[in-house]
């Protein structure tokens, strides 16, 4: 809980205590006074009177809400049920003092003294009334405190999910496999070796990636735009490795800077297309991708062959850890997985102005 959380429940607390104790007391008297005497009443005895009966009579429900109440909360029942009788006890008491303290304050008007001493006198109808209006007060407290304790539990729960997600997030985007580094840096030492042309451009593609692995992605939401161009250079990277034994395919529609997504979301399903496509230097395969955007929706679409030396299931191919990110991030997110013998297509949909957490 933060502080301005904290400051804003403090100031809900303080205007509760100040409606309840003070406002609708001091809405009824007005209206009493109204239409029982026709009007004549004397306002300046009438806000004294509720002030210090708000002040006072506030104090004891103040000490029932923060230190009774959690009792309840805590399934402790007994200690709670104990814990108000007790108060009820002591309010009494407490409520004879205050009265007797009124009446002996010479500076308050006449009328709110002469008030408090007839109160200490014993009055079956006003003692009946005292429990109602006691218990009903009680009620109220305690509604407050069971609606803000909810609410504190609500702001855990979003701060736990919050911590989670970024831990879950964090370790998801160190996920890319070891052997893109390995093979790619292999690549270009033989690209060296041989004094190839494509050794620069190689190796301005793979720092590329690493910028926006080790920076850009660092941030919550990076423009759609930007991880189009990162997948287009992991996968020129990548085909490099296979030569002519693989055919490579990337369409993008509709995507500007001005969309935001998830960092590295898209890339272990490029990754797991290289990874489980090829297996050996005879095979030949494809991989085709397609992005594009439509009203806010980005529809992102990849096919590509299966080595025929691969057997495993569609979960094993990567997709549990990006699942759960999806359904953290993308909760109404639509996920279409299908495979046969020879191919395997993803068709992923998320409505890019929906990600409902920031973190």
């Amino acid at each position: 809980m933060n502080y301005d959380t904290a400051k804003n429940r403090w100031w809900r607390e303080l205007i509760f205590f100040i409606v309840i104790f003070i406002g609708f007391p001091l809405l009824t008297d007005i209206e009493y006074l109204v239409y029982e005497k026709d009007g004549q009443f004397d306002i300046n005895s009438l806000l004294p009177m509720r002030l210090t009966y708000g002040i006072l009579g506030g104090i004891p429900y103040y000490f029932y809400y923060r230190w009774i109440t959690p009792y309840l909360f805590l399934r402790r029942y007994l200690k709670f049920g104990l814990l108000v009788f007790l108060f009820l006890w002591l309010f009494h008491w407490y409520t004879k003092g205050e009265y007797w303290l009124i009446s002996q304050l010479r500076f308050l008007p006449e009328q709110l003294i002469d008030d408090a001493k007839r109160l200490l006198e014993f009055n079956p109808r006003i003692f009946y009334f005292s429990i109602i209006y006691v218990l009903r007060e009680l009620i109220l407290v305690t509604v407050l405190a069971y609606y803000l304790r909810y609410e504190r539990l609500e702001d855990k729960i979003l701060l736990l999910d919050k911590s989670r997600l970024e831990a879950e997030v964090a370790f998801l985007k160190m996920q890319i496999q070891p052997h893109y580094y390995f093979n790619t840096l292999n690549h270009i030492y033989a690209l060296a070796i041989q004094k190839s042309e494509l050794t620069p451009g190689v190796i301005a593609k793979h720092a590329d990636i690493m910028r926006h692995i080790l920076y850009d992605a660092q941030n919550t939401w990076v423009s759609l735009a930007q991880e189009a161009t990162f997948i287009k250079n992991f996968m020129m990277v990548e085909s490099l490795r296979y030569e002519d034994r693989i055919e490579i395919r990337m369409e993008v529609q509709g995507v500007d800077k001005s969309q935001m997504i998830a960092p590295l979301l898209l890339l272990p399903f490029v990754e797991n297309a290289f990874k489980h496509g090829l297996a050996s230097n005879n095979e030949h395969g494809l991989v085709y991708l397609t992005l594009c955007v439509f009203q806010n929706e980005m529809i992102f679409e990849l096919e590509n062959s299966l080595s025929e030396t691969f057997v495993t299931s569609p979960e094993g191919i990567g997709l549990s850890n990006v699942k759960n990110r999806l359904n953290s991030l993308y909760p109404n997110h639509s996920l279409e997985v299908n495979n046969t013998e020879k191919l395997y297509k993803v068709s992923l949909t998320i409505n890019l102005q929906q990600p409902w957490l920031n973190v």
